[in-house]
């Protein structure tokens, strides 16, 4: 008998959606607010400083007070929206169960953003970064996504049989995960992975353009990205015949660790690096889930 357990999810609470409004606000929205506090912090510092000692407590204790918070409100905006933000670290909220095992649905992972100004991504990593328009299905608002690099630059990637080769080397993959294609929200077991029917995947270059392709028998690129569907069968034979490309220069290549349960590269194609965001280092929301990613 088939045994399946059920994925580990957790129902964001109200305090992680609000964590990931603010994480995402807009720096307008930022510069309205810090201009709001320093507006409230110049129109009570007058009344602070007339008045005289002895009339220093009481209301005045509370207006202090409201200045000296009106303070740390906009330092805090400065700081962790200006600085922090932009080139430091950034908290993501997990919308789906492309990357799981590794990352649940609605975990909040926090993310390395200047690791990728002093250095560049390496294979393995896990990385955020912002999806190319072919990526986007009709109706999408562009969003983040977070997966798992597996081709950098000059890398040859190719999915054989549920198997990814690198430059023709068969590679161990310990972070991968596939799901019950008929109950998405279920692990399967891994002696059952073989009955996994998966499309092989290469990259191709075709003139100037680089064009990701699966392959299912004699047919190639189905609907699942509108983008690169083919349906004229000459075509898909004249794309299928042409050698595996390298990742091109200043371009990368992902996928999910839920191997049949994510939408990546396979389908639409390298990301270049002007794309990508920063590097997950931990989940720190639910406390239950607090770790390194890997």
């Amino acid at each position: 008998m088939l045994l399946l357990s059920p994925l580990a999810q957790s129902e964001p609470t109200s305090l992680m959606l609000l964590v990931d409004r603010l994480a995402r606000a807009p720096l307008s929205q930022v510069l309205i607010f810090a201009l709001v506090w320093t507006i409230l912090r110049f129109a009570i510092a007058a009344p602070l400083l007339k008045a005289a000692r002895h009339e220093r407590r009481g209301g005045w204790k509370a207006l202090s007070f409201l200045n000296e918070f009106a303070d740390a409100m906009v330092y805090a905006a400065i700081i962790v929206f200006m600085l922090v933000r932009p080139f430091g670290i950034q908290t993501f909220w997990i919308p789906s169960e492309s990357m799981f095992d590794t990352l649940h649905k609605n975990d909040m992972i926090v993310a390395n953003k200047f690791i990728y100004r002093i250095s560049d991504p390496k294979r393995e990593d896990i990385v955020v970064f912002r999806p190319p328009a072919e990526a986007l299905q009709p109706g999408d608002s562009a969003t983040d996504f977070i997966k798992r690099l597996v081709g950098v630059p000059g890398d040859v990637i190719e999915i054989r049989k549920g198997k990814l080769f690198l430059n023709g080397e068969e590679q161990s993959e310990p972070f991968v995960d596939f799901t019950d294609p008929f109950q998405p929200s279920t692990l399967l077991p891994k002696d059952r992975w073989d009955d996994i029917v998966m499309p092989d995947f290469k990259l191709v270059k075709d003139g100037d353009k680089y064009v990701p392709l699966t392959i299912m028998g004699d047919r190639v690129n189905g609907e699942t990205v509108p983008s690169y569907t083919i349906t004229d069968p000459d075509e898909m034979a004249r794309l299928k015949a042409l050698p595996p490309a390298a990742v091109p220069d200043g371009h990368y290549l992902f996928m999910g660790d839920n191997r049949n349960g994510s939408l990546d590269s396979r389908f639409w194609g390298v990301v270049p690096r002007a794309s990508i965001i920063g590097r997950s280092e931990f989940i720190w929301m639910p406390l239950s889930r607090l770790g390194q990613t890997k």
